[in-house]
């Protein structure tokens, strides 16, 4: 099994993908990178996300508001 994060990924695509075409015995391809470029069909309750490049903003999304349990 691979462990792979979300930040590893964003901080360095290219060594992650590297890593888990390696990992899965797959040669490797560039187009791993334009991932969100494939004309082909997806057919996933995700496809707007396969459909869009890797981004930062969600890194601390995980983490709660402040203020929101202060009265907890």
């Amino acid at each position: 099994m691979l462990d792979v994060h979300y930040r590893d990924l964003v901080d360095d695509l290219e060594g992650g993908a590297r890593r888990i075409s390696e990992f899965c015995g797959l040669p490797w391809n560039s187009a791993c990178l334009e991932f969100y470029r494939t004309q082909r069909p997806i057919r996933t309750a995700s496809m707007a996300q396969v459909r869009t490049p890797i981004y930062r903003t969600s890194l601390e999304r995980y983490r709660p508001d402040p203020g929101f349990c202060a009265h907890c």
